[in-house]
């Protein structure tokens, strides 16, 4: 195990160890003191980026939303991880999206039938997936409307 990770596994036991209530912000200086090195340094994001992941297996976000104004990181509250599937789903969609077009306009003329496979395979694959996600959205989207209103006959009452 890496300095990296054992570092990175004390900063998550410590932080687990403590009740991370939703709303709850953790100064960056906790993190320098946890992971032993100063916020300004490039590792220092990346360990944060790998405490992130580790939080998520106790589905727990730790956002960074805020960190100029505040110099804290703050414990999302759970109601608001929909929001953050939602906007990863829509990047997801538009950087598939732009992918797309790059591999549909790109010349193939000049590749060699193992690399001209590759090509027609992953677009193929990259298709399927822009399609079952926005078959998603567009469930979402029908679940988020609100029942039509009934049909009242001319008696005034509720038709079948």
């Amino acid at each position: 195990m890496s300095q990296r990770e054992t570092n990175v596994e004390k900063a998550v036991a410590k932080l687990i160890g403590k009740r991370l209530e939703p709303g709850t912000e953790i100064k960056a200086e906790i993190f320098e003191e946890l992971l032993g090195m100063r916020k300004e340094s490039q590792g220092f994001s990346w360990m944060i980026s790998e405490i992130r992941d580790a939080l998520r297996e106790y589905g727990i976000h730790l956002s960074g939303e805020g960190f100029v104004d505040t110099g804290a990181y703050v414990i999302f509250q759970p109601e608001d991880h929909y929001w953050l599937m939602r906007e990863a789903l829509k990047t997801a969609d538009r950087r598939i999206d732009r992918m797309l077009v790059l591999l549909l306009n790109t010349n193939i003329d000049g590749f060699s039938a193992l690399n001209r496979k590759r090509h027609e395979n992953i677009i193929r694959e990259a298709s399927m997936k822009l399609e079952a996600m926005r078959r998603f959205q567009e469930v979402e989207k029908m679940l988020a409307r609100k029942k039509p209103k009934p049909i009242i006959d001319a008696e005034g009452t509720e038709a079948a």
